[in-house]
């Protein structure tokens, strides 16, 4: 996060409660990042998010991929996470050339309301996908879209564009009531959606939300890092070397430490803020293990969980969203089970993961069983 100057005020953006949107990452910084990292591991990468990592200016991306070059033996990836609104042509070049991954932001059919700029974000998109990068988009699921998923969805096609949902969290210090998501009616809108979605045979898109459920139910795949114990593998470096969880906010207690006070990053891992990060999670999951969802998700987010009932505690609502449609979606697989032909003719995503999974079984089982417990 090279820094927390943002040029958007995103409604439901928590920079704008815990940040103040100043400052940038020195370069004497990210060489101190780079040393201390790059020389422990054989394969890194780097997600450049803030604030909005572009206010940093081509210079600095220039030089960062410069210095990267001094490090012989690791295999290093570069992606961003950015708004695109200040994406210049220089920029997109440089992207492409350095192989960067782009991903940005759109709230389907409401984004004006929601975050703005529709028509920039939507312009520079076509600039990356000109020079040949591809470019998805996240969509924040909140109350105030949460009834507008199937014409959001047509929009992502028309755009050609591949796209996650992330339901709306809010944090302690910013609680916006008109954007908290019911935990009954979004599941019965994601459901009504999934419904829409398996039945479309002209579907040329990944809907991630959907795709990720049904890819761990036919092969126990896992993908995504709130599904997944991210604890040792991930963590957030702010513009002043300041080390935390990941991108979203923590309290201080979680802090990491900072890159000039370590001679390696693993030394992270062994400060006072992670064990009490990794013990509350431990105790959360404990609590988890007997969910019916636990081998999907893991616990979930330690932020999510954060933010709704505390990191050792679950059943939050994003919690009991995620178990309504995941147990939905299985059941639906366990009737493709009994009707093969079920899906013919429907969406050809869902064709390809079936078609993907009986590639990847020998005894071409089409549910993974021991995803699910009744």
């Amino acid at each position: 996060m090279p820094t927390d100057i943002c040029n958007m005020n995103c409604v439901y953006c928590f920079h704008n409660s815990h940040h103040e949107k100043v400052g940038k990452m020195s370069l004497e910084t990210l060489h101190r990042l780079y040393d201390i990292t790059l020389k422990e591991y054989e394969q890194v990468t780097f997600i450049w998010h803030g604030g909005e990592p572009l206010v940093m200016g081509i210079s600095f991306f220039q030089k960062a991929i410069e210095m990267q070059k001094a490090y012989k033996n690791v295999k290093i990836q570069n992606r961003m996470q950015s708004n695109l609104t200040l994406l210049t042509d220089e920029m997109v070049e440089f992207l492409s050339a350095n192989h960067f991954g782009v991903g940005t932001s759109i709230d389907g059919v409401l984004n004006d309301q929601l975050r703005g700029n529709t028509s920039t974000v939507l312009a520079n998109r076509d600039k990356l996908l000109s020079n040949g990068q591809h470019c998805g988009f996240i969509m924040v699921l909140s109350a105030k879209n949460i009834d507008t998923l199937i014409q959001s969805y047509e929009m992502f096609k028309q755009l050609n564009a591949n796209y996650n949902m992330n339901p709306y969290v809010s944090t302690p210090t910013e609680h916006n009531v008109e954007l908290l998501l019911d935990a009954e009616h979004t599941t019965e809108k994601l459901i009504e959606f999934y419904e829409y979605w398996k039945k479309d045979s002209l579907c040329n898109i990944q809907v991630g939300y959907f795709e990720r459920i049904l890819k761990h139910i036919l092969s126990g795949e896992k993908s995504v890092c709130k599904y997944n114990s991210c604890l040792g593998k991930w963590m957030g470096v702010r513009y002043n070397g300041d080390i935390v969880p990941c991108n979203r906010y923590f309290p201080p207690e979680y802090s990491y430490g900072n890159v000039w006070n370590l001679n390696t990053i693993s030394e992270a891992f062994n400060s006072e803020g992670f064990k009490k990060l990794l013990s509350e999670a431990i105790e959360r999951r404990r609590k988890c293990a007997k969910c019916p969802i636990f081998n999907f998700c893991s616990g979930g987010c330690n932020n999510v969980a954060l933010n709704e009932n505390g990191i050792s505690n679950n059943m939050g609502t994003s919690c009991r969203i995620a178990i309504s449609v995941y147990q939905y979606i299985f059941k639906d697989m366990i009737s493709l089970k009994s009707n093969p032909t079920l899906y013919n003719g429907n969406n050809p995503q869902i064709q390809r993961l079936l078609s993907r999974q009986r590639k990847l079984s020998d005894n071409h089982h089409d549910i993974h069983t021991d995803t699910y417990r009744s």
